[in-house]
């Protein structure tokens, strides 16, 4: 379940997660508009419940404009 929180004049998208060690960690993930926020939410959601959420994680540039670029 995601929930989105406003912090000043932006939206984040929070949520729970399980790492590969097991445990439990919590990711935010933030957007301009609330469009945007509620549209990341709904897709989070929908991948929860159909068991293919995967969790991103970048460790380069390169990376992390692959994978905002995907979203």
């Amino acid at each position: 379940m995601a929930a989105i929180i406003k912090r000043n004049n932006r939206y984040c998208v929070v949520y729970k997660y399980i790492n590969e060690k097991g445990e439990k960690k919590q990711k935010w993930e933030t957007f301009a508009t609330m469009p945007e926020a509620k549209a990341r939410q709904k897709e989070i959601e929908y991948r929860e419940s159909i068991g293919t959420f995967v969790v991103p994680k970048c460790k380069t540039m390169k990376e992390l404009m692959t994978e905002y670029i995907s979203l």
